[in-house]
């Protein structure tokens, strides 16, 4: 029997069986297309289809203008760049031809007179020049060694950017910060049962949670610093009663445990992974509020100081944008900018009162408050207004709210409650507690 695609003149293997009494095969090319030219015929495989909705079509149409702008800007950037560079060489080389053109008529004149010279001055008390060919013959050496570690630098800076060109392709799968969803690459929500080793994993798709014993050096406490980092890794740090300083990434898969450097005795505040660091800002250290503010670099394991708060707090709650996160925090019930190159900080004079949560719904930004949800738009974070008073009180927690569908969820090691918003209906639900 020859397996191959019964669409015309194709002749790929095939990878569906189709209709039993008629045993078509099609392959991945072709079997959509037989489904959609024959929808009223019963198929072992069916097409599943979802509506887009038309702010998602004008989002990405944004983000590929964006992508486009930035990729001839970068393109017209390194033309000049590199242009600059042939232009500089090309120079250098042509002074080095002259140089070396100008030296070897020196030696030659050099040459010259010592043929044709057979006497010298000789005056008491005159000593006449001498060449140091030594000295001479050293600079050259010198100067060769400069000029080739100059060029292997270059060379080896040239062959780590040919190395570094990537594909498109290759970006469809990569994990990276979503700035179109509430967590950053977060999954499930997690926390530790607390005074114990027991890490706690609520599958918020299933509603079913798990236990697993961790290896870690101490038994946790409420309200830890954590979030899901690339790699299918948990980095968490802190926490309360015990207040502890220790810091770990646990493996998700193996539920493995690396130990990493100590930070500052640190809770009631979130974690939010950015370009290989993970930001904390502000915190509770048991006794008062922290203004120290810290990033941790994943790649090198090192803590990294960063700009103070403008003033001490907890309850600190990070929504990521792509040049800066936006902030609430306890003091002052206010509102922060803190823009990520530039390391600083901007009021936006808000009050967002306690017990916050920042959620985005693509461009509206929603903040719950105690009780209370306000909306606000990516274009103007400036003015925000209520939209509804909420049934349910909202509390303490650490957790990246996690967006699935159109539900959002969020959890308090300090209360064990799990909350579920809705972007539709734009309730807040208490869905239970989990231990």
């Amino acid at each position: 029997m020859d397996l191959k695609c019964n669409f015309k003149g194709c002749p790929d293997p095939p990878s569906y069986w189709q209709c039993l009494e008629n045993l078509n095969f099609f392959c991945q090319n072709h079997i959509v297309q037989y489904i959609n030219d024959n929808p009223r015929t019963t198929h072992l495989i069916q097409a599943l289809y979802a509506k887009i909705s038309p702010e998602v079509k004008v989002l990405n149409l944004e983000k590929i203008s964006i992508s486009i702008d930035s990729l001839n800007f970068c393109d017209n950037s390194i033309k000049t760049d590199l242009e600059s560079i042939i232009n500089y060489l090309t120079l250098l080389k042509e002074e080095y031809i002259n140089y070396f053109k100008t030296q070897r008529q020196f030696f030659q004149e050099l040459t010259k007179n010592i043929e044709n010279k057979n006497t010298e001055i000789t005056i008491p008390g005159y000593e006449s020049q001498k060449f140091s060919f030594d000295s001479y013959n050293s600079y050259i050496s010198k100067t060769y060694q400069n000029v080739k570690s100059f060029c292997q630098i270059i060379n080896h800076n040239l062959s780590k950017l040919c190395e570094n060109i990537h594909n498109p392709n290759e970006f469809y799968y990569i994990d990276e910060l979503n700035y179109l969803e509430n967590a950053n690459l977060d999954e499930n929500l997690y926390a530790f049962q607390v005074r114990t080793k027991t890490l706690i994993q609520l599958n918020i798709q299933t509603y079913n949670w798990n236990a697993f014993q961790v290896n870690v050096n101490e038994k946790q406490g409420y309200n830890a610093s954590i979030c899901q980092i690339p790699g299918k890794k948990l980095f968490y740090s802190g926490g309360c009663s015990p207040n502890l300083e220790t810091a770990y990434l646990i493996d998700l898969q193996s539920f493995s445990v690396e130990q990493l450097p100590k930070s500052r005795i640190r809770s009631y505040t979130v974690a939010t992974y950015y370009d290989s660091f993970v930001y904390i800002f502000g915190g509770y250290n048991g006794n008062e509020q922290l203004s120290n503010s810290d990033k941790f670099d994943l790649e090198n394991k090192v803590w990294v100081e960063i700009a103070l708060l403008p003033k001490a707090s907890h309850d600190v709650h990070v929504l990521p944008f792509r040049e800066y996160f936006l902030m609430t925090f306890c003091a002052n019930n206010s509102m922060l900018k803190y823009y990520i190159n530039e390391n600083i900080y901007e009021a936006t004079g808000q009050d967002p009162g306690r017990y916050t949560a920042l959620i985005r719904d693509i461009k509206k930004i929603y903040l719950i408050s105690s009780s209370v949800l306000y909306l606000s738009y990516e274009e103007n974070l400036n003015k925000w207004e209520i939209v509804k008073s909420l049934n349910q009180s909202f509390g303490r927690h650490t957790s990246k709210p996690i967006t699935r569908n159109r539900d959002v969820f969020m959890l308090s090691s300090c209360s064990n409650e799990v909350w579920k918003f809705n972007l539709d209906n734009l309730d807040l639900i208490l869905l239970g507690k989990i231990w």
